[in-house]
């Protein structure tokens, strides 16, 4: 009888560790989700990879000058690399991603693309997938990759950041610039035409940019 009992009380014992170790398990795993990114600030001279679509290129305004990876350039000192092209979408930026990443070795790379995605209504899972792909791409290359929300599509008002962006960045460990895109087209005096900033857009959209990067440790 003894026996038994001592055989019961070691299995109840046993299934305590079992359960206690299950949900160790699930609480790191819980914890461990977001991947740590170590931020340092970026100097001057190093070269940075902007990649993205008309918004990069400078569509409204004059490229090469007006741009806001031209004026991000002047105001932090960085070797900025312009590669924006018009109508591009996430698909077409992942597939150019690798070969920049080897031509031009960033330190860091700022993705600014989807919004043309939203407009020929592609599938929000997709551009999910995409955006995550090139921000593991960038994080294989030892660079540190910032996300540029994009607005989702709306006929009036005040625009919003798609939600993708903040939980792309959330799961892959990306660095999130929130509100400066849809900011600056919420305000007619800022827009070239309603997808695109003016001069001073592009002026406007760079001092947020600037804001933010200081706020998350990249820039000084």
């Amino acid at each position: 009888m003894r026996f038994m009992i001592e055989k019961s009380q070691a299995g109840a014992w046993l299934f305590l560790c079992r359960l206690l170790l299950v949900v160790c398990i699930a609480a790191c795993n819980w914890g461990c989700t977001k991947p740590k990114v170590e931020v340092q600030a970026i100097p001057a001279g190093v070269t940075v990879l902007v990649l993205g679509d008309s918004i990069s290129y400078g569509a409204g305004a004059e490229h090469g000058t007006q741009d806001y990876p031209t004026l991000l350039a002047s105001k932090t000192g960085w070797a900025v690399v312009n590669a924006g092209i018009s109508g591009d979408v996430s698909s077409g930026g992942l597939s150019r991603l690798p070969s920049l990443l080897a031509q031009h070795r960033p330190r860091l790379v700022i993705i600014e693309l989807g919004g043309n995605d939203f407009l020929r209504q592609m599938a929000t899972a997709r551009i999910e997938d995409n955006l995550r792909s090139m921000v593991h791409l960038v994080q294989q290359a030892d660079a540190v990759a910032i996300l540029i929300a994009m607005p989702e599509v709306s006929l009036a008002g005040r625009l919003h950041d798609h939600p993708l962006y903040a939980r792309v960045a959330e799961e892959s460990g990306a660095l999130l610039v929130s509100s400066a895109v849809s900011g600056v087209l919420s305000d007619d005096r800022l827009r070239a035409d309603q997808v695109h900033p003016n001069a001073e857009g592009y002026r406007q959209l760079t001092d947020a940019l600037v804001t933010q990067l200081r706020g998350l440790g990249v820039l000084r």
